[in-house]
């Protein structure tokens, strides 16, 4: 059954120097229970994807046109009482970096039960609501919750920390985590336990899975389907089994060899870097750096065809 249900959204960003098209018609879904990965490399649109979906997108940032529903809800409809509602409660978001969203003047379990507060559920100051943070603490496998509570975020590791951000996104069992890029600066080890426990959780819990990352990898490692963007637009999606053992796009082919292959050479990485997205290409904006373009592709309206259960962005479907 979908839980989340975007179609047609369309995001700029309004600078002095131009319009930048962030997002061009975002059309996907996420069942109940589903872990669906939002890939790219940097500037494809996929965190400011997330953003919007969380509420979370502030001007110059706007939605030029498109719908994200909700749970049957109409997210485009909300004011800002209602977004505080929800936020936390029924979506959440982990971000990238703990050091940047954790308060560095206030316990780490005060954070977490800063979110109970947040929602009317008991202060901070209360002994059930501390109780229910050192649960959700342990609950993340930070050892020794009952300490760490009174920890600061300075006195813990990276990915003690991310575990924090994680148990703050957790602590009212919500229907929507959006995991942006949380294991990106954190060690190999690390960052295999966080998507282990991240998956734990979302069985557990039975919550859905938004997954924002540049590394295929990760992505499919834990995720149903794969969402592979590029510029500003969707370019493949499938299911993850699908997608690393039969790429469509050139892109995709791409982005695949260079997890399959030795990282340190990096052969299989397209030439070139993304584009503009005030001045984009003409036609398929991947066109400038694949090795099959043609005279066609320069001139080929974007359109996602469906080809084995999968939908691909590519004239060489059409």
């Amino acid at each position: 059954m979908t839980l989340l249900d975007v179609r047609g959204l369309t995001i700029h960003y309004d600078l002095p120097q131009g319009t930048v098209r962030a997002v061009e018609d975002a059309t996907f879904t996420v069942d109940r229970g589903e872990v669906v990965a939002i890939i790219g490399e940097s500037g494809s649109g996929k965190t400011t994807l997330a953003m919007a979906i969380a509420g979370l997108l502030r001007p110059p940032g706007r939605v030029v046109r498109g719908h994200i529903y909700f749970d049957g809800l109409d997210l485009s409809r909300l004011d800002d009482d209602k977004w505080r509602e929800i936020r936390g409660r029924d979506i959440t978001v982990v971000f990238q970096d703990p050091n940047t969203y954790l308060n560095p003047l206030m316990s780490v379990g005060r954070q977490v039960a800063e979110v109970f507060e947040a929602h009317g559920m008991g202060s901070i100051r209360s002994r059930e609501v501390a109780e229910r943070a050192i649960e959700i603490l342990r609950r993340v496998r930070i050892q020794d919750p009952d300490k760490r509570y009174w920890s600061y975020p300075h006195e813990l590791s990276g990915g003690m920390k991310q575990r924090v951000l994680i148990a703050m996104a957790i602590a009212l069992k919500p229907k929507l985590l959006i995991a942006d890029e949380p294991t990106s600066a954190l060690d190999a080890t690390i960052q295999a336990q966080i998507l282990d426990l991240l998956e734990e959780l979302r069985r557990e819990m039975g919550m859905s899975l938004l997954l924002i990352t540049h590394d295929l990898g990760v992505a499919a490692r834990i995720a149903h389907r794969i969402i592979v963007m590029y510029a500003g637009q969707m370019v493949e999606v499938g299911r993850a089994d699908e997608i690393m053992s039969d790429p469509l796009h050139p892109y995709t082919r791409a982005l695949v060899r260079s997890v399959k292959l030795d990282r340190k050479r990096l052969l299989g990485v397209p030439s070139g870097a993304p584009p503009s997205l005030i001045s984009p290409p003409p036609g398929c904006r991947f066109h400038p750096r694949c090795p099959y373009a043609t005279e066609q592709c320069t001139t080929w309206r974007h359109t996602l065809y469906v080809r084995d259960n999968r939908r691909v962005a590519c004239v060489l479907y059409a």
